[in-house]
């Protein structure tokens, strides 16, 4: 192969670099070897049925590819031309390593090293689950021998064992490293792992046991550092054929890449077979690993397809999902317990322990899962009735509340003629709820949504004056809550206290009963008498609705994934989620997606000013969220903001920082009212997902709450009537 590689380096061809991968297989391991030419052909791309195997028909550079390979390979073996998709190994590993070199740029020769090479890595991990990948670069030759090639590698591991999502995770890896580092058979060569590496920069504390990032560590929070110890940042970067790396490893390792000799390239490509002796791939629910046969089809059969997991079946458990009927409010419409019985068979069948929740309270999802490598999140099926916006957000917030991510499976609905409604515009609905979760923005405030639950105050319930019909509660930028009608203040509050610490100027509804018979009475807010009512229906006044209330800016971080509901064939579909701006063109994407964050969730205001520091993570995460292409770098975050803010620096003793001015988020981050749900609650799981009732309650999910304790003040009290919204009430 090392032969093979120079042979094409060597030739007239411009190659710009070459992508070096191998997997292993049931039957083998699979290794490939792609050309890529800098230059763009606006050709359109042959089918494979177009391409001879001998070379004849072969464009450049895949024909001296083949030729050089034919040249050097064993009689025994001849190379196949066709078409891979990493889209088979899906959208994330569990982890990720990096080669890199602490101290100095250098690789012990070969004839000094024994069993530090790839063919080592390929008999120690011959039963494990993995993508190795090699990123080569031929240096110009004015450059010394002695550094001929600059080599990235890059290998992802998808047993669910090595995950490193929870901070329960995360602890293990800073206590006892990694318990299966594939870079540790390269180490005598003088290389690390990235994993290793970032590992040293996060300590646990010794009076609460809690995760830190150290005093001398390049970032500030966890986390900063936590995409960087998981390694999904490197692995999305890898299925994109890039070989760059965060800035933050410039502050950690001395070299990223390695800077070979032609004679030690042999060190991480080569050809060796090893058997398994296991199906691997068992171990991986999800993955679609895809043999010679499958990659060597005409390019219409590699469409991507719908993926089936084929498990055990346990009729047990499937006839149990199936005869369970309804037995709580919670359960919702018959349609409603429908979904949630699909969607418990559905990840039953990836491999998921599955509950599904029957105690008779509002304080629970749908669904439990418990993925194959331990990870519990929460299901929650939810219709696009606009009505709804304020119940989805209050479902995910008592799961994030908990520490637990949500799985949303929404339900499109049907039409008056029983034709089902659009997936996609009901995935839409949600995507941009979550990401936004307000009714309308305002130049200095913000419309929130409504919940379906009515406000009492001393046992009368509050109206809305004559003639309207809905309540338009507005946030405002110090945080508090204000109802407005034509210009007149009918209530008001801070927006984390409780609704009996409202001002409200509004008429109220009080029920009075004598002998069996109930009268009901209007009274203005100084106590006048306006109208009485022999029945509840002759009432013309709206009840006050409650407004919502948002912990953070955006929900879309406390959501896992999004599914919908298919009418036609009774199953789930997964759906990506993204925004309108998600461009594959770079510059545009930066400008329209800041442009979108910065004109969502500040406002303009004289004599404030936003740190950079304080707003920079939050938008990148949630522009990351909102695209395929991950977070923006940091190094172009502050650079695409046009017209829309202006960024100043301030000298001070610890340097200059950087801060948008006359400018302020629309409400504070981590709004946490003493009542908001899950505060006083916590989830109930079975026996068999074996979580330590210590365990249940996890770090919450919402940004400044480290503990639960601090919203409740430390005096818990029953929950407040209007804050605990019936998440299938109608509004």
């Amino acid at each position: 192969m090392t032969l093979a590689i120079r042979d094409l380096y060597s030739s007239q061809l411009p190659i710009d670099h070459l992508g070096y991968f191998m997997y292993n297989h049931p039957e083998g391991v699979i290794v490939g070897l792609h050309p890529h030419s800098p230059k763009l052909l606006e050709e359109q791309q042959a089918g494979l049925n177009d391409v001879s195997a001998d070379g004849e028909w072969l464009s450049e550079p895949l024909k001296t590819t083949v030729k050089a390979l034919e040249e050097h390979l064993p009689d025994s073996l001849s190379p196949t031309v066709g078409t891979f998709s990493f889209g088979g190994f899906g959208t994330e590993p569990v982890t990720t390593f990096r080669l890199v070199m602490e101290n100095k740029q250098t690789v012990a020769p070969r004839e000094n090293v024994s069993n530090a090479d790839v063919l080592a890595f390929l008999e120690e991990f011959r039963n494990e689950p993995f993508l190795y990948y090699c990123h080569i670069r031929r240096q110009p030759t004015k450059l010394p021998e002695a550094y001929e090639y600059q080599v990235v590698v890059r290998i992802a591991l998808f047993d669910p064992d090595y995950q490193l999502t929870t901070t329960a995770d995360l602890k293990r890896l800073v206590e006892d490293g990694h318990p299966h580092d594939p870079t540790d058979v390269f180490s005598e060569l003088g290389v690390a792992s990235n994993i290793s590496v970032f590992r040293e920069t996060v300590g646990i504390s010794p009076w609460d046991g809690q995760l830190l990032v150290r005093g001398d560590a390049p970032v500030e929070t966890l986390e900063e550092i936590r995409p960087l110890l998981s390694g999904n940042q490197e692995y999305i970067e890898l299925l994109r054929g890039r070989y760059g790396a965060d800035d933050l490893y410039d502050h950690t390792c001395a070299y990223t890449s390695l800077m070979l000799r032609e004679r030690d390239l042999g060190h991480f490509v080569g050809l060796g077979g090893v058997q398994p002796t296991v199906d691997m791939w068992q171990r991986v629910p999800g993955k679609t690993v895809m043999d010679l046969e499958t990659l060597t089809q005409q390019p219409e059969y590699l469409e991507p397809k719908p993926l089936e997991v084929s498990i055990d079946s346990d009729p047990e458990e499937d006839d149990a999902i199936a005869t369970a009927t309804r037995s709580t409010a919670n359960d919702g419409t018959a349609r409603h317990w429908g979904i949630i019985k699909i969607a418990a068979r559905t990840f039953r069948e990836q491999g998921c322990n599955v509950y599904i929740p029957r105690e008779n309270t509002e304080s629970r999802p749908d669904l439990w899962i418990q993925t194959p490598s331990g990870e519990i999140l929460a299901v929650e099926v939810e219709s696009s009735t606009k009505s709804k916006a304020a119940n989805l957000f209050t479902n995910v917030t008592r799961q994030a509340m908990w520490g637990y991510q949500t799985i949303v499976v929404m339900d499109p609905g049907l039409d008056d003629d029983g034709t089902p409604k659009s997936a996609t515009t009901a995935v839409n609905w949600a995507v941009n709820k979550l990401a936004k979760p307000m009714k309308q923005l305002g130049e200095t405030e913000t419309l929130v949504h409504n919940t379906t639950s009515t406000i009492t105050v001393d046992g009368a319930t509050l109206l809305l004056p004559e003639g309207i019909s809905e309540a338009r509660w507005w946030l405002t930028w110090d945080n508090e809550y204000v109802l407005r009608h034509d210009g007149e203040v009918l209530a008001r509050g801070p927006a984390t206290a409780p609704l009996s610490e409202f001002e409200f100027n509004l008429p109220r509804l009080y029920t009075i009963e004598e002998a069996g018979e109930k009268t009901y009475v209007v009274e203005a807010a100084d106590g006048a008498r306006l109208h009485t009512y022999a029945s509840a229906d002759d009432l013309t006044r709206t009840k006050l609705k409650a407004p919502h209330r948002p912990v953070d800016l955006a929900h879309l971080q406390f959501v896992d994934s999004i599914y919908s509901y298919d009418d036609a064939d009774h199953q789930l579909v997964h759906h990506e989620i993204t925004a309108k701006w998600d461009s594959p063109q770079a510059t545009e994407r930066h400008e329209r997606s800041h442009e979108d964050a910065f004109s969502t969730f500040t406002i303009s205001k004289q004599g404030e000013r936003i740190w950079e520091d304080e707003c920079r993570p939050f938008i990148r995460q949630w522009i990351g969220s909102l695209s395929s292409f991950g977070p923006p770098a940091k190094n172009i975050y502050g650079e695409h903001r046009q017209d829309y803010t202006t960024r100043r620096a301030n000298s001070t003793d610890t340097g200059k920082e950087k801060f948008y001015d006359n400018l302020t988020f629309r409400y504070d981050r981590g709004l946490i009212a003493p009542t908001t749900p899950g505060l006083e609650t916590t989830p109930q799981f079975p026996e068999e997902f074996d979580v330590e009732p210590a365990d249940v309650l996890k770090e919450p999910l919402i940004y400044g709450l480290e503990d639960r304790a601090m919203a409740l003040n430390e005096t818990p009290g029953e929950p407040e009537s209007g804050d605990n919204p019936d998440p299938d009430a109608d509004e």
